[in-house]
């Protein structure tokens, strides 16, 4: 014998359904937070304690400057970053993603032409 649900037990007991609907939600809540979060950050008090230092984050105001970077996930958490930077320093900041087997000779070729394309790169050591 099969004991029907009332829509009591439904709120006690979420089926199937509902919570790979909830998990869903939360699972796209989770990837976009970070996205949606960057933006406010900028903009909120998350920069006051950087403000309130006694240093001139302006000196480079109007400024732009590119860092490379390999297509590496983790490399995506400091790209999520550039709102903040931007809106503290005023300096407009690019990210360039290069193979990890050409971004050595990218920054070499860089360095030693002296032509000034990259401020820094990032890659993993054993580049």
């Amino acid at each position: 014998m099969t004991k029907r649900m009332s829509k009591g037990d439904a709120l006690q007991h979420p089926g199937r359904r509902a919570l790979l609907r909830q998990g869903a939600a939360l699972g796209i809540a989770g990837a976009l937070g970070p996205h949606l979060a960057g933006n406010a950050l900028a903009q909120g008090d998350d920069l006051a304690p950087y403000r309130a230092a006694k240093v001139n984050w302006r000196q480079a105001e109007g400024q732009e400057i590119t860092v490379a970077v390999i297509p590496a996930s983790y490399f995506d958490n400091l790209i999520t970053l550039q709102p903040q930077f931007e809106a503290l320093t005023g300096i407009k900041l690019r990210f360039e993603k290069v193979p990890p087997g050409q971004i050595r000779q990218k920054a070499l070729l860089d360095l030693s032409s002296k032509t000034a394309t990259y401020a820094t790169h990032a890659a993993d050591p054993m580049y």
